[in-house]
């Protein structure tokens, strides 16, 4: 099965410190008997309220695999680090991985017609452009032809 944890840590300016809180997580979540997938910092933010004394944090996003079994265990070993303010572990829904992908597809089709508005708009300038610059003569000729048909209906 595959999960998402969602962990707070306290905002450290040392990467090394960082990579070894991430670390540390990692081998939790390996001797619970999964298997980390991908990692992601996703923001450090100010907090709304100030979490064991700390005003500001980092969220971080692993997804990982395990069995259903050990995840009470490895929720439970991860609470009691001192190093994680809060966490929160969830089941991964594929569908919502789906549902985000319409939408970037959604948005690349909007994308695209506005794209081939904008060339449609373009040419219709060059036309509208090339048609007024040729209307003088146009009109010269238009006369004619009407003088034409006129006076051969007048006579």
């Amino acid at each position: 099965m595959v999960y998402e944890l969602l962990y707070l840590t306290p905002l450290l300016e040392r990467e090394p410190e960082r990579i070894a809180i991430r670390d540390a997580v990692t081998k939790q979540i390996q001797t619970a008997g999964g298997a980390v997938v991908t990692t992601r910092e996703i923001a450090r933010q100010r907090l709304s309220y100030p979490i064991r004394k700390q005003q500001a944090g980092e969220y971080t996003l692993v997804e990982f695999t395990a069995p259903g079994t050990e995840l009470g265990l490895l929720e439970r070993e991860l609470r009691l680090r001192a190093d994680i303010l809060r966490l929160l572990v969830t089941k991964k829904i594929e569908k919502a991985r789906v549902v985000g992908m319409e939408l970037e597809a959604k948005e690349r089709a909007k994308e695209q017609v506005e794209a081939a508005k904008a060339v449609v708009a373009e040419r219709a300038a060059e036309t509208t452009v090339a048609a007024t610059a040729a209307s003088p003569q146009a009109i010269e000729d238009l006369d004619k032809k009407l003088e034409e048909i006129l006076g051969k209906e007048m006579v």
